[in-house]
């Protein structure tokens, strides 16, 4: 039996479908003998500095938790957020 947490089968369905496709199309983006595991690091380190931000009311919290993840990477934290912010 799927844990659903209490939603509806067809709302517990989409969710999964939904992070499937994410974990998918990251792992081809990341590339690599583990882009799976890589992916499911990523969106699980965004999913739970979201929870955080949330519970915080504040956004620093996401930004701890995604920083971690330009540690990681060979982009610099700054350059990253220079494009986000001029993307705006």
């Amino acid at each position: 039996m799927p844990l659903t947490g209490g939603l509806s089968p067809q709302v517990a369905n989409e969710i999964l479908s939904f992070f499937r496709r994410c974990i998918e199309d990251l792992s081809q983006r990341v590339g690599g003998p583990d882009a799976e595991v890589r992916a499911f690091q990523v969106i699980a380190t965004l999913e739970g500095g979201m929870m955080l931000a949330r519970a915080y009311q504040d956004t620093t919290a996401f930004d701890h938790a995604a920083a971690g993840l330009y540690r990681d990477s060979e982009v610099p934290a700054e350059m990253s957020r220079r494009k986000l912010r001029d993307a705006r």
